[in-house]
Protein backbone atom coordinates (compact mmCIF):
# COMPACT_ATOMS: atom_id res chain seq x y z
CA UNK A 1 0.00 0.00 0.00
CA UNK A 2 2.77 2.49 0.93
CA UNK A 3 4.57 1.79 -2.33
CA UNK A 4 1.39 2.46 -4.29
CA UNK A 5 0.88 5.79 -2.52
CA UNK A 6 4.47 6.77 -3.20
CA UNK A 7 4.08 6.06 -6.90
CA UNK A 8 0.78 7.95 -7.02
CA UNK A 9 2.43 10.96 -5.41
CA UNK A 10 5.33 10.72 -7.85
CA UNK A 11 2.86 10.65 -10.74
CA UNK A 12 1.03 13.68 -9.33
CA UNK A 13 4.27 15.65 -9.06
CA UNK A 14 5.19 14.70 -12.59
CA UNK A 15 1.82 15.69 -14.00
CA UNK A 16 1.97 19.05 -12.23
CA UNK A 17 5.44 19.82 -13.51
CA UNK A 18 5.54 18.17 -16.91
CA UNK A 19 2.40 19.54 -18.51
CA UNK A 20 1.87 18.20 -22.02
CA UNK A 21 5.44 16.96 -22.48
CA UNK A 22 6.34 13.28 -22.53
CA UNK A 23 7.56 11.70 -19.29
CA UNK A 24 10.99 10.72 -20.55
CA UNK A 25 11.92 14.21 -21.73
CA UNK A 26 10.37 16.07 -18.78
CA UNK A 27 11.63 14.09 -15.80
CA UNK A 28 15.25 15.07 -16.25
CA UNK A 29 14.34 18.75 -16.09
CA UNK A 30 12.10 18.69 -13.00
CA UNK A 31 13.56 19.64 -9.64
CA UNK A 32 11.65 19.08 -6.42
CA UNK A 33 12.22 20.57 -2.97
CA UNK A 34 10.47 18.23 -0.54
CA UNK A 35 9.86 19.26 3.10
CA UNK A 36 9.03 17.21 6.20
CA UNK A 37 6.59 17.54 9.11
CA UNK A 38 7.09 19.74 12.18
CA UNK A 39 9.62 18.06 14.45
CA UNK A 40 10.42 15.54 11.74
CA UNK A 41 13.33 14.88 9.47
CA UNK A 42 14.07 14.10 5.85
CA UNK A 43 16.36 11.18 6.69
CA UNK A 44 16.05 8.22 4.29
CA UNK A 45 13.83 6.14 6.60
CA UNK A 46 11.34 8.98 7.18
CA UNK A 47 8.18 9.27 5.05
CA UNK A 48 9.58 12.30 3.20
CA UNK A 49 12.93 10.55 2.82
CA UNK A 50 11.25 7.50 1.27
CA UNK A 51 9.22 9.70 -1.09
CA UNK A 52 12.36 11.61 -2.07
CA UNK A 53 14.11 8.31 -2.81
CA UNK A 54 11.20 7.11 -4.97
CA UNK A 55 11.13 10.40 -6.88
CA UNK A 56 14.91 10.31 -7.37
CA UNK A 57 14.60 6.73 -8.65
CA UNK A 58 11.93 7.90 -11.09
CA UNK A 59 14.40 10.40 -12.57
CA UNK A 60 13.52 13.62 -10.77
CA UNK A 61 16.10 15.85 -9.09
CA UNK A 62 15.05 15.99 -5.45
CA UNK A 63 16.35 17.89 -2.45
CA UNK A 64 14.85 16.91 0.90
CA UNK A 65 16.71 18.96 3.50
CA UNK A 66 16.09 19.13 7.23
CA UNK A 67 14.21 22.40 7.54
CA UNK A 68 14.14 24.96 10.38
CA UNK A 69 11.21 23.08 11.97
CA UNK A 70 13.05 19.71 12.01
CA UNK A 71 13.73 17.95 15.30
CA UNK A 72 17.44 18.81 15.07
CA UNK A 73 16.93 22.49 14.22
CA UNK A 74 13.58 23.25 15.87
CA UNK A 75 12.72 26.84 15.02
CA UNK A 76 16.24 28.08 14.32
CA UNK A 77 14.91 30.49 11.64
CA UNK A 78 11.89 32.69 11.17
CA UNK A 79 9.30 31.90 8.51
CA UNK A 80 10.76 34.54 6.16
CA UNK A 81 14.27 33.16 6.64
CA UNK A 82 12.93 29.64 5.98
CA UNK A 83 11.49 30.94 2.69
CA UNK A 84 14.92 32.36 1.83
CA UNK A 85 16.44 28.97 2.68
CA UNK A 86 14.06 27.34 0.21
CA UNK A 87 15.32 29.87 -2.37
CA UNK A 88 18.81 28.40 -1.94
CA UNK A 89 17.52 24.87 -2.62
CA UNK A 90 15.63 26.06 -5.69
CA UNK A 91 18.82 27.76 -6.93
CA UNK A 92 20.80 24.58 -6.30
CA UNK A 93 18.32 22.56 -8.38
CA UNK A 94 18.46 25.13 -11.20
CA UNK A 95 22.29 24.95 -11.16
CA UNK A 96 21.96 21.16 -11.54
CA UNK A 97 19.84 21.69 -14.66
CA UNK A 98 16.26 21.80 -13.39
CA UNK A 99 14.05 23.69 -15.84
CA UNK A 100 10.88 23.31 -13.77
CA UNK A 101 10.61 23.51 -9.99
CA UNK A 102 8.05 21.91 -7.69
CA UNK A 103 8.00 22.61 -3.95
CA UNK A 104 6.20 20.18 -1.72
CA UNK A 105 5.89 18.85 1.72
CA UNK A 106 3.95 16.98 4.34
CA UNK A 107 2.00 18.63 7.18
CA UNK A 108 3.90 21.79 8.18
CA UNK A 109 6.17 21.17 5.17
CA UNK A 110 3.05 21.37 2.97
CA UNK A 111 2.14 24.69 4.58
CA UNK A 112 5.64 25.95 3.88
CA UNK A 113 5.32 24.86 0.24
CA UNK A 114 2.01 26.73 -0.05
CA UNK A 115 3.51 29.80 1.61
CA UNK A 116 6.54 29.65 -0.67
CA UNK A 117 4.36 29.31 -3.76
CA UNK A 118 2.28 32.30 -2.70
CA UNK A 119 5.42 34.43 -2.46
CA UNK A 120 7.40 33.25 -5.48
CA UNK A 121 6.68 33.25 -9.20
CA UNK A 122 7.72 30.65 -11.71
CA UNK A 123 6.99 27.39 -9.91
CA UNK A 124 5.75 24.49 -12.02
CA UNK A 125 3.77 23.11 -9.10
CA UNK A 126 3.14 22.73 -5.40
CA UNK A 127 2.66 19.37 -3.70
CA UNK A 128 0.77 19.69 -0.40
CA UNK A 129 0.45 16.36 1.41
CA UNK A 130 -1.92 16.68 4.41
CA UNK A 131 -1.27 20.36 5.16
CA UNK A 132 -1.14 20.94 8.90
CA UNK A 133 -0.90 23.69 11.49
CA UNK A 134 -4.21 25.48 11.58
CA UNK A 135 -4.09 27.97 14.47
CA UNK A 136 -7.24 29.67 13.23
CA UNK A 137 -9.58 26.79 14.14
CA UNK A 138 -11.41 26.67 17.46
CA UNK A 139 -9.90 23.40 18.72
CA UNK A 140 -6.38 24.80 18.45
CA UNK A 141 -7.42 28.04 20.10
CA UNK A 142 -9.12 26.29 23.01
CA UNK A 143 -6.00 24.18 23.63
CA UNK A 144 -3.61 27.09 23.36
CA UNK A 145 -5.91 29.72 24.90
CA UNK A 146 -3.75 32.36 26.49
CA UNK A 147 -0.79 31.96 24.12
CA UNK A 148 -3.00 32.30 21.05
CA UNK A 149 -4.58 35.52 22.36
CA UNK A 150 -1.19 36.89 23.43
CA UNK A 151 0.26 36.25 19.96
CA UNK A 152 -2.74 37.94 18.31
CA UNK A 153 -2.31 40.95 20.61
CA UNK A 154 1.40 41.16 19.75
CA UNK A 155 0.57 41.26 16.04
CA UNK A 156 -2.22 43.83 16.57
CA UNK A 157 0.20 46.03 18.55
CA UNK A 158 2.83 45.94 15.79
CA UNK A 159 5.06 43.49 17.65
CA UNK A 160 4.51 40.44 15.43
CA UNK A 161 8.20 40.32 14.59
CA UNK A 162 9.28 40.02 18.25
CA UNK A 163 10.32 36.62 19.61
CA UNK A 164 8.58 35.21 22.66
CA UNK A 165 7.92 31.84 24.29
CA UNK A 166 4.71 30.02 23.36
CA UNK A 167 3.41 26.53 24.07
CA UNK A 168 3.30 23.95 21.28
CA UNK A 169 0.98 20.99 20.87
CA UNK A 170 3.81 18.66 19.92
CA UNK A 171 6.57 17.98 22.40
CA UNK A 172 10.13 17.15 21.41
CA UNK A 173 12.44 14.89 23.31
Amino acid sequence: MRKSITYLLAAAVFLLAAGPQHAVSAQGGVGIVLMHVKGGTAKPASPVGRLADALNSAGFMVLAPDMPWSRSRIWDKSFDRAMAEIDTYVSELRLKGAKKIVVGGHSLGANAALGYGARRDGLAGILAIAPGHTPDIGKFQSRMGHDYRRAAEMVANGKGDKADDFRDLKSYS
